[in-house]
């Protein structure tokens, strides 16, 4: 490869780094953004009200997963029908979508990290009437 097709490639590629960094730092932004205005539990709530209103079990990560779908299908809307978004611009919608994914891991995180707690919780009272059993005996 000649040095000037390396030298335009490295330019290349350190643009298209240094825009995906400053897209980050807007996803950050808005994420931390949201999060104070919102709170940090606004998944875990609506998972409770969409629960009460399909009488289905539903998770924080799914209403994540919902709302990364909405957004999914809005952009594919835009961009296959080539229209000029007038609300939200494509950038938006792709950030939003980073940071339902960002949200949904951490929802899963929470979850699981939620179920270790309940399986120790129920491996302890357990144990507990184990013990208690035995020393019936």
């Amino acid at each position: 490869m000649s040095e000037k097709k390396r030298k335009f490639l490295d330019t290349s590629i350190a643009g298209r780094n240094e825009k995906m960094g400053l897209h980050l730092e807007e996803c950050k932004r808005i994420l931390l953004s949201r999060g104070h205005d919102y709170g940090y539990d606004n998944f875990i709530i609506a998972s409770k009200i969409a629960q009460e209103v399909t009488g289905e079990r539903v998770t924080p990560e799914l209403v994540a997963a919902c709302l990364l779908g909405i957004k999914l299908a809005r952009y594919r809307e835009l961009t296959a029908n080539n229209k000029n978004p007038e609300g939200e611009s494509l950038d938006d919608t792709l950030r939003d979508a980073v940071n339902y994914i960002l949200l949904m891991d951490r929802e899963r995180a929470r979850q699981c990290k939620d179920t270790s707690a309940t399986n120790t919780d129920e491996e302890d009272v357990s144990s507990d009437v184990a013990r208690s059993l035995a020393t019936d005996a």
